[in-house]
């Protein structure tokens, strides 16, 4: 068996899938229709089976940016995902709580807004780390984002 295997998702040129090693899928800006396939099938799930943690504070110190964070919250429910917000500041001083949370996920959503705040945050509620030991396939346990910045 091959370590390497190509895929095709429709009109996407190939590219190669490990599956041996994390998963992630970046982007910037909207989600489109092939970015939801291309989740789904990252994912090995249907959106009704895939579980997402929204961690949307790199909005908290952007004015009036609750309608936009809501509505790209809506538009995952609408497409049939589990969204479960995560509000950092809630849970900084309850880390293992927040790390059985994180790994009850299947993906973890990191929403847009001011970076330099997201950073700090990820790393006062110790979910960086969490992140990156899930990332990189192991248990998750509290303190230090997925780079440096």
């Amino acid at each position: 068996m091959s370590i390497i295997q190509p895929v095709r998702l429709r009109e996407w040129r190939y590219f190669y899938i490990m599956p041996e090693l994390p998963k992630l899928l970046l982007y910037s800006l909207s989600i489109n229709e092939r970015q939801y396939d291309a989740l789904d099938h990252l994912v090995g799930k249907p959106p009704t089976a895939i579980r997402i943690a929204f961690i949307e504070n790199a909005a908290d110190v952007i004015p009036d940016s609750a309608p936009w964070v809501k509505a790209i919250r809506n538009a995952f429910r609408r497409r049939g995902y589990h969204v479960d917000p995560i509000d950092l500041r809630v849970w900084q001083r309850r880390p293992e709580q927040l790390a059985r949370r994180l790994e009850a996920q299947d993906v973890i959503w990191l929403g847009g807004g001011n970076t330099y705040y997201l950073r700090w945050i990820l790393k006062a509620s110790g979910a960086d780390e969490m992140i990156r030991r899930l990332v990189r396939g192991g248990p998750s346990s509290a303190a230090g984002a997925p780079a440096p910045s």
